[in-house]
């Protein structure tokens, strides 16, 4: 069952139909199992027949695995799954061995896979985003595989907060990923600005995986460069919009600490793995929480996130706390949404020392206000 399983967790279904069940007493039959899209999550819908009467229902991604072997194991002889790539004829024999055959494919992803109403996206096929195609979360006639449709959508949810403050920005615009990894956002960001929004644009990656730049390198975009570079070394002038995804730990407060140093308007960084503060946090009052690991750690993530928010703030940022994505695709979910006003907070520095101070702590975005003082001087 293994080749099988790995066939329904890598490949994108398009379709799954079973053959003759095992008994003959057995009642289901007809069982069909097809992609749909529920409010924007990917699920499948299960239809089969029982005494001549149809039934549907709708399982998880994540339980389509399970569902396909449970029936294959208990119910049907043999089933065909096509996939966007092959397709597969599964058959399992009395002493429950499984034997596949391999052939081309014979039908494509339907354009709507969409169970509600469909809701418009800023970045969709109609644009034509062939950097999408690219990066494997569209096929070549721009419609989302399945299996990257929580990705399509964060993508969208991205460029929908950089939309909000679109007026900010003049005609040319300067952005910056201080943590570029596969490239998705920065990707997204450029096609916004420069295919939509008509600006001309001077996009940056920065990442220390070597192997991802020179892949990003290749894809030959115009406006666009990648450095293999340690982010605290960042001299490419100033920034307009500077982001970072899922930049592990410290790395944001270093993001966060570049971006204001070199005058970013906008700063959008999403943190993740925060575990600076987790051997430093004591606070007797929440010692009941504290003696466990897995609140502590959460107490950690919105700790820091806390002072790094006040911190901007004190440095003349407008701070949101912004949910990215939704907790059923990931736990890193909270952006910290930045624009500058220029007026400096002196009441939210004051709350963040008396932070520290109450925690005993000293989260790294401290390093923030030291190069502030040395540019006064």
């Amino acid at each position: 069952m293994e080749k099988l399983k790995k066939i329904l967790i890598d490949e994108s279904i398009i379709l799954i139909t079973f053959g003759k069940p095992f008994n003959k007493d057995e009642k289901k039959s007809k069982l069909k199992i097809s992609p749909i899209t529920i409010k924007d999550s990917l699920m499948y819908q299960v239809a089969y027949i029982v005494n001549n009467q149809s039934f549907q229902e709708n399982i998880k991604e994540k339980a389509l695995t399970k569902y396909v072997t449970n029936q294959l194991h208990s119910c049907f002889k043999n089933s065909n799954i096509f996939t966007t790539n092959h397709d597969y004829q599964v058959f399992v024999n009395k002493s429950e061995k499984v034997s596949i055959i391999k052939n081309n494919p014979t039908k494509k992803m339907p354009d709507k896979l969409v169970h509600n109403k469909k809701k418009k996206y800023l970045i969709d096929k109609e644009d034509r985003p062939d950097f999408l195609i690219k990066l494997g979360i569209m096929d070549n006639n721009y419609i989302v595989i399945p299996k990257s449709y929580a990705k399509f959508r964060q993508i969208n949810r991205f460029v929908e907060i950089i939309n909000d403050e679109i007026e900010i920005f003049n005609d040319k615009i300067r952005v910056v990923d201080f943590c570029c990894g596969k490239g998705y956002m920065t990707l997204a960001t450029w096609f916004y600005l420069k295919h939509l929004k008509k600006k001309q644009v001077d996009i940056i990656g920065m990442d220390l995986k070597g192997d991802m730049i020179d892949y990003l390198k290749t894809l030959s975009y115009k406006d666009m460069n990648f450095y293999e570079q340690d982010i605290t070394t960042y001299n490419h002038g100033p920034i307009d919009l500077a982001i970072a995804l899922h930049a592990c730990d410290v790395a944001t407060d270093i993001s966060i600490i570049q971006a204001i140093k070199h005058k970013a308007k906008v700063i959008l960084m999403v943190p993740c793995c925060q575990h600076e503060l987790f051997t430093q946090i004591t606070y007797e009052p929440l010692e009941p929480l504290l003696k466990h690991g897995i609140l502590k750690d959460k107490m950690t993530e919105l700790l820091t996130n806390t002072l790094r928010g006040l911190a901007l703030e004190a440095m003349g940022y407008q701070v949101k706390m912004v949910e990215f994505t939704s907790l059923e695709h990931t736990m890193k979910n909270i952006m910290i949404k930045a624009v500058y006003t220029g007026k400096k907070n002196k009441d939210a520095l004051k709350q963040y020392k008396e932070i520290e101070r109450d925690f005993n702590v000293n989260c790294y975005i401290n390093k923030l206000f030291t190069i502030d003082n040395k540019s006064s001087d």
